[in-house]
């Protein structure tokens, strides 16, 4: 049975972080949970969750936690309006779901004591800098929502950021899009042209790695991406994600 949750961030959601399709989940209950734009679905068989289900502004994410009833999810995600749908490949595939795939490298970062690197830096530069190194598969929500959200995330425990700065202009950064306390999901990684080629890329998320209390981080990776970027850092391919338009 798939059922809607009414206080999410209060109960009722099982352990599904496991993996960074359901820390994607928890990390969208925590930061949003109380508001209207943000529900979540339990499937529960015999008392045992086997799916969950997240729908954020239209984008969805489901985290498998156990064999579900797949023809009630394929009816689920026939009834449920939405625009995107992100799982795993297997199990999107499973579902009738194809889109844009790529990899899932992960990290496991042993426990240390998380550092800071001084005052987080005019959010407008930010975006400005993202905006710079847009691309297909690199793609950045205007001024508006990106301010709302990264704020949101960056002043509720959400999201960690990290900056460097060459003669004056913001050159690189890179921060998280989710986190449980167990693992932390990167994104947003970028160096503005003039200053690629420099090791830039490499030490700002070695910065941000260093800020992240987290054991476990993880990266969804275009199939056009840097994978051999990451895979310098220590990062590995495990897993396959596929994101479909509904």
């Amino acid at each position: 049975m798939i059922r809607l949750l009414e206080h999410p961030q209060t109960g009722g959601l099982p352990a599904v972080g496991g993996d960074v399709f359901g820390a994607r989940i928890l990390s969208a209950v925590q930061m949003y949970g109380a508001y209207p734009f943000c529900d979540v679905w339990v499937q529960q068989e015999n008392g045992v969750c086997t799916a969950a289900i997240s729908r954020l502004e239209g984008a969805m994410t489901i985290a498998i936690c156990a064999p579900p009833d797949w023809e009630e999810l394929q009816e689920f995600f026939r009834r449920v309006p939405a625009q995107t749908l992100l799982g795993e490949g297997g199990v999107m595939q499973r579902l009738g779901f194809f889109g844009a795939s790529g990899t899932v490298l992960s990290l496991y970062k042993p426990p240390g004591e998380e550092t800071h690197t001084g005052q987080i830096p005019r959010l407008q530069d930010v975006h400005g800098l993202l905006r710079t190194c847009a691309a297909d598969s690199f793609a950045v929500p205007d001024w508006e929502p990106f301010y709302l959200d990264l704020s949101h995330r960056l002043r509720h425990g959400g999201a960690y950021l990290t900056t460097m700065s060459q003669n004056g202009m913001l050159a690189a950064c890179a921060m998280t899009v989710a986190q449980t306390p167990q693992m932390a999901v990167l994104g947003a990684v970028a160096v503005h042209p003039e200053y690629r080629g420099q090791g830039m890329g490499s030490e700002v998320v070695r910065r941000l790695l260093a800020r992240l209390p987290q054991t476990y981080c993880a990266v969804l990776c275009a199939p056009d991406g840097p994978r051999t970027f990451y895979e310098n850092l220590g990062f590995h391919g495990h897993a396959v994600w596929t994101q479909s338009s509904l």
